[in-house]
This record gives C-alpha cells, structure tokens and sequence, in this order.
C-alpha cells in the first residue's frame, strides 16, 4: 500500500493563509512580504524630490492649504487668485519671497531649499488647478496697482461689513495688517478667503462687484490703519514695484492631467 504525501487540506490553506498575512501590496503593484524595504521609503536628497503633491505638502500647504485642508492665507486653490496672478509674479514670490512679512523666499539665494527646477514644478503644478473664472457680474480688476482714495475706501469698507458680515476688525487687527505687504491686501480685496469668511471683489459689496478704482481705495483705507507699538499711525508704504521677471515658466499642463490636491 502506497501512502499519499500530500499535505493535509487544512494545512494547505492555513500556510496560504500565513503568506497573504505576511505580504502587503504596494504601489508598485507588486506583493511584497512584510519588513521588506520599500523602494517608495528609501530616502532621496531633498533636490531630487520631484513630484508636485510631495513638494507642495513640504513647503506650502501649511500656510496656504489646499482642497479640505484650511489655513491662514489665500489658498493656493482659490480660483480667483489662480485667474489673477501671472505666473512671473508667482515664480518670483516662491523665488525670492515678499520682504517684511512672512512668506520667505524658497530658492537657493534666499537660503530655501528647492532648485529651480522644484519651483517651476510648483508654480506649474499650482497653476494646473486654475479653471475658466466666470466673469459676467463685474470684469477681474488688475493684479497690482497705485493706491487710491483712502477716504472713498473707508466707506466702501463701510458698506461692506454692515450687519451679518464678518467682522470689521478681522482687516482691521493691527497685528494683521503689520505683517502683511500692500499688495497683499490687495490681493486679499479681491480674491477674499471664502472658506475664513474674507468676501472677494464680488461680494465685498452686497450685489455688485468692485471696480479695479474701488479695489485701489479700499486697499488704501486698510494701509492707513497700521499703526505702531503706541497706536499711532504709520506712514504709508510707497506702492511696490513690481519685481523684474524671471526667465519665462512653461505653460502648465492640461487642466485635465492637473495634479491632485494634497
């Protein structure tokens, strides 16, 4: 009499069992067993990191979120903002950053870590996010501009937070407008943050949109209330000039490929 040497049913599917437990599938599609170095995770010197989603996440979503993710400044997802900045200005900010306030600059000479290559993998990957602006209820006004009239400003501002707005001294709070540049206030007039309650061009005045002159002014009326350790007012700020171009960001690809939000 021959004996069969096939293992037992059970025993079979208990080590098949053991296997699918000690394995996990990867990005790469592959089965690997637990404990095995993951490729993904190897480490990688900080300028040979390439993808825009890990760039972003390292370098900007704390300040300027994204998708669900809220935060302090305009989000770099605010479809106003994307139709407002040219992509010069916005290399040239990651670049260099905005002296006297808190967006530092990211490139190697400012002392940043990303190369060059990584900021135009930003500015490109930002940009992709931009979608058609809908315009019909009053035209986008002009990214930078002179100051204007401080006093048509204040009633402007006025009429923007009457009851049910959010509240004035959110523009207002002198710790705010200390470290903030003019233009981004002005920047903030226009695009607004919806998600913090900051109204944009078109709805900073119930039922109509503020003009590119109207956006000067209100500008002007928030800069003439910074004030000093004393509470005194401060001298405006002369208009920023604005900053030479870099050497030109290719265009960003189809909105269609546009990178995910982090």
């Amino acid at each position: 009499m021959i004996r069969s040497r096939a293992l037992p049913i059970g025993l079979l599917f208990a080590a098949t069992a053991i296997l699918q437990t000690a394995c996990e599938k990867r990005p790469d599609g592959k089965m690997h067993f637990m404990g095995e170095p993951n490729p993904a995770a190897k480490w990688k010197p900080s300028e040979d990191i390439t993808d825009f989603t890990a760039l972003y996440s390292q370098n900007c979503i704390a300040c300027h979120g994204a998708g669900k993710t809220v935060a302090a400044s305009i989000a770099m997802d605010n479809q106003t903002y994307l139709n407002l900045v040219p992509a010069d200005i916005l290399k040239n900010i990651i670049t260099n950053g905005v002296k006297g306030t808190r967006m530092p600059g990211f490139g190697e000479a400012e002392g940043g870590g990303l190369t060059g290559r990584q900021i135009e993998i930003l500015v490109n990957g930002i940009l992709a996010w931009k979608k058609p602006l809908d315009t019909s209820a009053g035209a986008l006004p002009a990214y930078a501009g002179p100051l204007g009239n401080a006093a048509n400003g204040q009633a402007l501002f006025s009429q923007s937070f009457e009851k049910d707005r959010p509240p004035a001294e959110t523009y207002l709070n002198p710790a705010f407008l200390g470290l903030v540049s003019n233009q981004y206030l002005r920047t903030l007039v226009i695009v607004g943050i919806p998600e913090l309650g900051y109204p944009d061009y078109h709805g900073f005045i119930p039922g109509r949109s503020l003009t590119d002159q109207e956006v000067s002014d209100v500008t002007a009326w928030l800069v003439t209330n910074r004030k000093n350790e004393f509470g005194e007012p401060l001298a405006a700020q002369p208009t920023p000039v604005p900053p030479a171009s870099l050497p030109a960001v290719p265009p960003a690809p189809n909105t269609t490929d546009a990178p995910k939000l982090p």
